[in-house]
């Protein structure tokens, strides 16, 4: 399948899970995502189509009640805080082409979290009408290696409980090990720079133009420890370096929709690749 194709079907298989109505507060900082479990719904049938057999459904059905039904609404919105839109520069003076740093946002997920830097840039504006900046991310390698570690871990002991007596403790302690020096010696590097233009006279309404780059390099290796590579010499030549390099291109509208008195404001964020 050609990447254009495959772009395609990833773009039809997204627009099944829906928009997410997110209430914002008043510096529009994601407080929670109110239809989560919808969402959380349609992403689930939307794994399930591609079971063969009930045994499959039934294990596939198990995997993502298992991850997913702790992430609440609160929780999930977390994940928005690190968002261009979640990042507008309020309350913080701009001045014309001048590099602003931006108050780090933090996100968090079954536990671990992370804080995401970044700039803002202010390239032009319309008088009363809309302004027009340049938002970059950076997510520093030190901080995501360590967020990887915290929630790998913490991903393993889900799976561990949920096998119950299948994994005696001594395999645990093995598997969690080989996962943390794996993580330790990847190359991780995340970053994006978004063009957002900014409706003036109602800053929730915003639209993005996003360019992302992920890379990481794995060294499979690491999976074993010295001495385990030297006595087993067949499996060491076996480990090989794994690389991952990503580029993507999102534009994101974001639209206010009818809110509940108790909400401060909602948006449904409309995402295409």
């Amino acid at each position: 399948m050609d990447p254009a194709a495959l772009q395609q079907k990833v773009t039809a298989l997204l627009k099944l899970v829906g928009n997410a109505e997110v209430s914002y507060d008043g510096h529009m900082r994601a407080v929670r995502i109110d239809n989560i479990d919808a969402l959380k719904a349609n992403v689930k049938n939307m794994v399930l189509m591609a079971s063969n057999s009930a045994e499959q459904t039934q294990k596939f059905s198990s995997i993502f009640d298992l991850f997913l039904n702790d992430i609440t609404p609160e929780s999930a919105a977390s994940l928005l805080k690190s968002s261009t839109q979640g990042r507008l520069p309020y309350d913080k003076p701009l001045v014309l082409n001048t590099v602003v740093p931006l108050d780090g946002a933090t996100f968090s997920l079954y536990g671990a979290s992370m804080t995401v830097g970044g700039t803002a840039t202010l390239d032009s504006w319309e008088e009363g009408k809309a302004a027009h900046l340049t938002i970059t991310t950076v997510l520093p390698e030190a901080d995501m290696r360590a967020f990887m570690k915290s929630l790998s871990a913490t991903l393993m002991d889900k799976v561990f409980t949920a096998m119950g007596q299948q994994v005696k403790p001594e395999e645990m302690n093995t598997a969690k090990a080989m996962v943390s020096r794996l993580v330790d010696n990847a190359s991780i590097r995340v970053a994006s720079t978004c063009k957002v233009d900014v409706d003036l006279n109602d800053t929730a309404l915003t639209h993005s133009d996003c360019k992302g780059d992920v890379y990481v390099r794995v060294d499979m290796s690491k999976l074993m420890t010295d001495e385990q590579l030297k006595a087993n010499p067949s499996s060491a030549a076996q480990m090989k370096v794994v690389t991952l390099t990503q580029t993507s291109h999102v534009v994101t509208d974001t639209v206010l929709a009818p809110v509940a008195p108790a909400t401060v404001a909602t948006a449904s964020a409309a995402t295409k690749s």
